[in-house]
């Protein structure tokens, strides 16, 4: 009977034993949680600082590319203009010309 209870005795305390083991890992456990939750709020923190510039970033791009398309418009429009001019300054001088010609 002595046996017996001795035994009992060593099979309580392997278990307890192993009790205290298992709730040192799950504090441990529950501390490494706790270091990814902070770790993520930071990372998520970084994400959207790193969206709401990607969306600034984009929207200036947007910005520049329809000034530039404006600017182009009024390059075109301009050189049209001078190139009609031009074409009238041209056609004036030839008609100039031909009439001293003719008048010769």
């Amino acid at each position: 009977q002595d046996d017996a209870a001795e035994c009992a005795t060593r099979t309580v305390e392997a278990w307890r034993a192993r009790a205290d083991a298992i709730a040192a890992d799950a504090e441990a456990l529950r501390g490494d949680c706790d270091a990814l939750e902070d770790t993520v709020e930071v990372v998520e923190g970084q994400l959207a600082a790193a969206a709401a510039r990607w969306e600034h970033e984009t929207q200036r791009q947007v910005a520049l590319r329809k000034d530039a398309a404006r600017t182009e418009a009024a390059s075109d429009q301009a050189r049209l203009d001078r190139a009609h001019s031009l074409s009238s300054v041209t056609k004036e001088m030839l008609k100039h010309f031909r009439a001293v010609e003719a008048s010769k």
